[in-house]
């Protein structure tokens, strides 16, 4: 039995067998005492776990809204809360970007890395997508008792990044549509490339109290793009790749595209019309080794380049870069 040590010595009138009994009735009240304390603080924990969920939010156009329009941008010309959520891609597209994207990510994501260890249940993927999308959707993707661990990270973009240039907020019915609407210039790009891709993006937003994206929900976007493009200069240029001899046709080599030293946009796999001498060269420098192509960026012309004709096929020299 567990007894509790009282400080105070044996008054006149009571007897050892005294002491013990109320030292003994002591104890279980301070047992009974301990016990409801740790029930008052597993309590606390569940209540205080309950607010971060449960918190209320003030309508603004913050960091965590702005970066999760970027990921949607990223997967989306178009995109419609009513529509796209119910396609069957769309629960791991949401998995992949929002939970398991290694986006630096947002406050509610941090909290999650930082209180839980990054450890993401069923409840809170589905309050999250709530908070983005202000869609509440059962994710039956996952068992209720599943959870994800954010630290086990996807590359959901392939190195492909969005950059919010500039934005205007148009708010109430001025937007045309009665919510809050956002209009921005964005760029796309690869952290492979140097080269980028530019938009007009329209965002409208309804207000979501609950929603971690800065009390906003998305319900529509949409993204047109205004790249301008390089045409024919008449120049010769060049870019290097490696020879893919399972796809030749008569005429015809494809090279899948390694990098250039100019900034256009090329294709990821380049069909380039050869003469019988130059396949052979192909042919011979093989696929292991890099072919540098030299074309012709003729009138007519423009990006992204995917078909050229060869002035000049060799074997790839990376001093030539240095010259």
């Amino acid at each position: 039995m567990i007894t509790a040590t009282c400080g105070c010595s044996i008054l006149s009138g009571q007897t050892n067998t005294d002491k013990e009994t109320n030292t003994e009735d002591v104890s279980v009240e301070k047992l009974i005492e301990f016990a409801a304390s740790d029930t008052t603080i597993e309590e606390k924990k569940e209540e205080k776990t309950e607010e971060k969920v449960q918190e209320k939010y003030d309508p603004e156009i913050n960091d965590d809204l702005l970066g999760a329009i970027e990921q949607l941008a990223l997967s989306f010309d178009e995109f419609n809360s009513e529509v796209d959520t119910k396609k069957d891609y769309w629960q791991r597209t949401f998995i992949d970007h929002y939970i398991r994207g290694n986006w630096d990510g947002y406050s509610y994501k941090k909290m999650l890395e930082k209180d839980y260890n990054g450890i993401v249940t069923k409840d809170q993927v589905e309050y999250i997508h709530k908070s983005l999308t202000g869609i509440a959707l059962s994710f039956d993707s996952m068992k209720d008792d599943e959870t994800i661990d954010v630290y086990n990270s996807v590359n959901a973009t392939n190195n492909r990044y969005c950059n919010i240039l500039n934005y205007e907020v148009t708010e109430g019915a001025a937007s045309g549509a009665g919510t809050t609407c956002i209009s921005a210039q964005i760029e796309i790009g690869s952290g492979n490339s140097d080269h980028v891709k530019t938009y007009d993006m329209y965002v409208y937003l309804k207000e979501n109290p609950d929603s971690c994206f800065g009390g906003y929900s998305v319900t529509s976007l949409t993204k047109t793009e205004t790249t301008v493009y390089a045409e024919g200069d008449g120049q010769e240029h060049s870019f290097y790749g490696w020879y893919m001899s399972d796809l030749d046709v008569e005429g015809e080599v494809t090279i899948e595209f390694g990098d250039s030293e100019d900034e256009f946009e090329y294709g990821h796999f380049v069909t380039v019309k050869v003469t019988d001498e130059q396949k052979k060269k192909i042919v011979d420098i093989g696929t292991s080794d890099r072919i540098e192509i030299t074309y012709l960026f003729s009138d007519g012309m423009t990006e992204p380049v995917d078909e050229v004709t060869a002035v000049d096929v060799r074997l790839f020299a990376v001093e030539r870069l240095f010259e």
